[in-house]
């Protein structure tokens, strides 16, 4: 009798765990409910402000929310422009959205960030809510943050070997392309798509400054095909940028140098081309195309 007893008890113990481990993994799939033990909520930032003025490009500014206690639902906390003449080229908010906080614990993080462009633009403006909910009442009291952002620039020389055309993109992204000056001041050697030469990060692959005075000739080099071979063949359509971040740039079309045939450096020797050269004269550009065209010139 006793064994049989035992037994019952046995399997409802773990009815009850199979019921309750399943309710868990559904629970954490809604947002919390509000009840009269609402968790407080305090949202910090890593600069330790809400509010900033004349902030520039390239800065990374990370958002912790917590909870004073634990929910058995997850909180999700959307991050989104309210107002301001700010656009994603300036400002770079959470790539999900929102700042999740996972059921059963109190806090999580994400970042916004303050970008460098090539974009000659004046003094703008962001407002930016943190809250969950943007249509309904908030649970919780929405955190604002306040952004004046100054245009960010640099003398060093920058570079933006990209694609213009967009229906393309994933495709021609399969071949390597890089982008120098034959003076090795500057050179960007890392495969990514677009190639971009912003900042000095690494002198291995990635290496820029403030260019000396006299001529710098500007290669493009088709290092590897990865295979990339359409039937029929299309010319790539490339397009570099060259100037100075936030003050100057010029715009060279390179559309049709290159087809998906190109030989590239990796597997023969005709990936190298000269696509333009730029004009040092007291730290001032003057930027030329292949054919000595002056496309545009910085005033001193």
């Amino acid at each position: 009798m006793k064994k049989n007893i035992m037994k019952k008890l046995g399997s409802c113990l773990l009815i009850t765990l199979f019921i309750g481990l399943f309710s868990c993994e559904n629970d954490d799939v809604e947002d919390v409910v509000i009840d009269g033990n609402q968790p407080t909520l305090t949202v910090t930032s890593s600069t330790g402000s809400f509010t900033f003025n004349d902030i520039e490009g390239d800065q990374e500014i990370i958002l912790t929310a917590t909870l004073d206690k634990p929910t058995n639902k997850q909180v999700r906390l959307y991050v989104f422009q309210e107002s301001g003449t700010a656009d994603g080229n300036d400002i770079s908010l959470p790539a999900t959205g929102f700042i999740n906080i996972p059921a059963y614990q109190t806090t999580a993080s994400a970042s916004i960030t303050v970008n460098s462009d090539f974009i000659i633009e004046d003094t703008e403006t962001a407002v930016i809510n943190i809250g969950d909910s943007r249509t309904t009442a908030a649970f919780y009291e929405p955190v604002q943050m306040s952004f004046t952002i100054q245009n960010y620039t640099n003398q060093n020389a920058t570079m933006l070997l990209e694609w213009d055309d967009d229906n393309l993109d994933d495709h021609l992204c399969d071949m390597d392309f890089d982008v120098y000056l034959d003076t090795f001041e500057a050179y960007a050697f890392t495969g990514d798509c677009p190639e971009n030469l912003f900042e000095p990060s690494n002198p291995n692959n990635l290496w820029t400054g403030e260019l000396t005075d006299g001529t710098h000739n500007i290669m493009v080099d088709l290092w590897d095909t990865n295979g990339f071979i359409p039937d029929p063949a299309i010319a790539v359509p490339l397009r570099l940028t060259f100037g100075k971040l936030g003050s100057f740039a010029a715009y060279l079309d390179l559309n049709g140098l290159y087809t998906s045939e190109s030989e590239d450096s990796n597997n023969g020797t005709g990936g190298v081309m000269m696509v333009g050269y730029v004009e040092v004269n007291n730290g001032s550009y003057a930027v030329y195309d292949r054919n000595g065209v002056l496309i545009a010139q910085e005033s001193n």
